[in-house]
C-alpha cells in the first residue's frame, strides 16, 4: 500500500479498515471509520524494513485481513487494554497489559478485537528480507543478530509473551510515550537498545505463558460476561455462571482475566463503580440510591469499594463533580 501520495509502507493496512488522513515525512496518520468508536493509527518509518505502529482504539470493530510481505516478525506491546488475536486454526491468544509479545509470520487473523473497547499500544514490524540484508552490517555495529532474537522468541512457536522484566519495561515505556513528530531520533535509539538486549540478554526467564483459547471457550466466557454485567444489582457466583455456560471455573476465572484484564469480581466492581460515578454526575440520586443501583445495600460496603476503584469516597466525587 501507499500513503496518501504514493510512497510505500511496508505492509497494507487500507483492509484493516483504516484510511490515511494526514500524512508527513516517513509518516502516515490513519484513522478507523467506525460508528460505534473510535480508531487512530501513526505508522512511522524507523529504518528500512522497520515501522512502528502506535495505535489508539476505542472501539468494537473486529480487524481481518492478511499481511502481504513474504516474511515478518512484530513486536507488540499493550499499553492499555487487551488485544484480541484469533488464528487461522479457531484459538485465540491475548495481549494483556505491559506485556510485550512476539509474531513470527503469522499472516493471517481471522478476526482481532480489543475485548474491553480501550487499547493504547505500539507494534514494531520488521521486513525479515529488508533487515537481514540492508541493515544487517547497521546492526552488527550494535551487537544485534536479528535472526538470533527471531530464534531464542520464537524457536519454540510462533508466538511469544514477555512481561516483568523492569529493564525492558522502562525502554517500551519510554517508547510509547515519545512524541515521534519530535524525538524520532530517540525512539530509534530505545529500539536499538530493546534490540541489543534482546540480542545478549538471558530472556529464558523473562518469558510469560502464552494462553490459547478455542474460540468456543472464548465465546462461552463472553456470554458471561455479558450475564455478569447486564443487571448490576444482580449477584452472580462463578460456580453458577460456570455451570450454566457449560464450562470449568477454573478455565472461566482464566479467560475472563486474560480477555478483561481482572478477574470476574474485581471486573464485575469496577463496572459497578463507574456505573455509579455516571449516576453521581447525573444528580437525580442520593449517594444511599445509587448504592442499592449498583448492587450495594450496605453504604458502608459501596463506599469501600468506590474508593477502591475511582480513589476517593462518593461523597468526595460528589464535591469534585
Amino acid at each position: 500500500m501507499g500513503t496518501a501520495e504514493g510512497k510505500p509502507l511496508n505492509v497494507s493496512i487500507i483492509q484493516f479498515g483504516l484510511k490515511p488522513v494526514k500524512e508527513a515525512e516517513s509518516m502516515v496518520f490513519y484513522e478507523l471509520e467506525d460508528k460505534d468508536g473510535y480508531g487512530k493509527m501513526l505508522v512511522c518509518r524507523l529504518f528500512p524494513g522497520i515501522y512502528i505502529y502506535y495505535n489508539d482504539y476505542n472501539t468494537t470493530h473486529v480487524f481481518s485481513g492478511k499481511f502481504s510481505l513474504n516474511s515478518y516478525f512484530q513486536l507488540s506491546y499493550s499499553y492499555e487494554g487487551t488485544y484480541e488475536f484469533e488464528l487461522k486454526d479457531n484459538r485465540c491468544i491475548y495481549i494483556g497489559e505491559r506485556e510485550l509479545i512476539a509474531f513470527h509470520n503469522i499472516f493471517e487473523s481471522l478476526g482481532s478485537k480489543f475485548p474491553q473497547k480501550i487499547y493504547k499500544g505500539f507494534a514494531l514490524t520488521f521486513d525479515i528480507e529488508a533487515v537481514t540484508g540492508e541493515m544487517k552490517k547497521y546492526f552488527s555495529d550494535f551487537s544485534i543478530e536479528f535472526e538470533q532474537i527471531i530464534t531464542k522468541l520464537c524457536e519454540d512457536n510462533n508466538v511469544f509473551v514477555m512481561k516483568g522484566n523492569p529493564q525492558i519495561q522502562d525502554i517500551l515505556e519510554k517508547i510509547y510515550f515519545s512524541n515521534p513528530f519530535e524525538k524520532t531520533s530517540y525512539i530509534k535509539i530505545k529500539v536499538l537498545e530493546l534490540l541489543h538486549l534482546l540480542s545478549n540478554e538471558d530472556i529464558s526467564e523473562m518469558k510469560y505463558r502464552c494462553s490459547y483459547y478455542d474460540k468456543n471457550t472464548v465465546l462461552k466466557v463472553r456470554k458471561a460476561k455479558e450475564q455478569l454485567v447486564e443487571d448490576l444489582t444482580k449477584h452472580h457466583t462463578i460456580e453458577v455462571l460456570a455451570k450454566e455456560h457449560h464450562i470449568t471455573k477454573t478455565l472461566l476465572k482464566a479467560c475472563f482475566k486474560d480477555m478483561y484484564g481482572l478477574p470476574p469480581y474485581e471486573y464485575l466492581k469496577k463496572t459497578r463503580m463507574n456505573q455509579a460515578a455516571l449516576y453521581m454526575k447525573h444528580g437525580k440520586y442520593s449517594i444511599c440510591e445509587i448504592g442499592g443501583l449498583v448492587g450495594y445495600q450496605n453504604a458502608s460496603k459501596f463506599s469501600g469499594a468506590f474508593k477502591d476503584v475511582l480513589g476517593i469516597t462518593p461523597s468526595e466525587y460528589l464535591r469534585r463533580n
